[in-house]
Formats: C-alpha cells, structure tokens, sequence
C-alpha cells in the first residue's frame, strides 16, 4: 500500500540531506501498513532504485537510525542476514509538522530582512540624490574674482 500522506509529511523534513530524504520517502512509500510500517529491502535495492549508491544509502540510514526515524533490525530463519527497516510514522509525522514551523519563521525572518534591506537602500538612494552636487558651468566660476 502506498502511504502518500506518510511521504509528503518524510519530505517536509528539512533537516535532513536530499540523499537521506529520498531514503526516508522510498521507506515511507514502499512501508507497508499490515506488517506495522516495515520493510524488507536491501541497500542495493534502495539504491539502484533511487538512483543513489549503496554507502550513501548506508549512510543516509544511520542517520535515519539516528534520529529514530526508522529503526533496523534482521531477520532470522530462513531470510536470516537480510535487514528490515520500520519506519516510525508518529515521529515522522513530529518532526515534519517541527520543521515545518521552523521553516516557516525562517521565511518570515528572510522577507523581514529583505524587506529591511530594501527599506535601507530606498534611504541611501534619497540620500544619495539630496547629496548631489549641481554642476556650475565653467563661466560663472570667474565672475566672482
């Protein structure tokens, strides 16, 4: 089942690099729902299929791991060595709706500083204009001696 609310809300995050966005959003899409948000494939596979080579999609998930975004772990059994990795969906969610707020007032501050620049280039222009000096022609300069 694709979980497209799931993937928006992974590629609201903006703390993360783009590499570790397209492995969070491939988790979030591929997750599936019946089995608690997991999912079974490789590194390679996220990979070829992102377009990404292995190390970064390596270490895309740690970092992932790291933030508790997603959580690793392997199979015993018959698929014993092959990973599975869940994606924890509530924090997903968290931290897309933090960022989202942060980058909101940082969108603010940006068009209040631009918006401030702009205010002190209009000054400096007027005052660039009361500065200017009117040329005297050449002729008058002599008049006075």
């Amino acid at each position: 089942m694709v979980t497209y609310s799931l993937v928006a809300q992974a590629q609201k995050i903006t703390r993360l690099t783009a590499a570790q966005k397209v492995v969070l959003m491939h988790l979030c899409q591929v997750a599936n729902e019946e089995c608690d948000w997991k999912v079974w494939h490789s590194q390679a596979q996220i990979a070829i299929w992102n377009g990404l080579g292995e190390r970064t999609v390596r270490d895309a998930l740690a970092k992932l791991t790291e933030l508790k975004l997603v959580s690793t772990g392997s199979f015993a059994g018959e698929m014993m060595g092959r990973n599975v990795y869940q994606v924890d969906r509530k924090r997903v969610r968290l931290m897309a709706e933090t960022d989202r707020h942060e980058a909101d007032e940082k969108i603010k501050e940006s068009r209040l500083k631009g918006r401030e620049h702009k205010a002190q280039q209009r000054i400096r222009r007027q005052m660039r204009r009361s500065l200017r000096v009117v040329p005297v022609p050449v002729e008058n300069l002599g008049e006075g001696a």
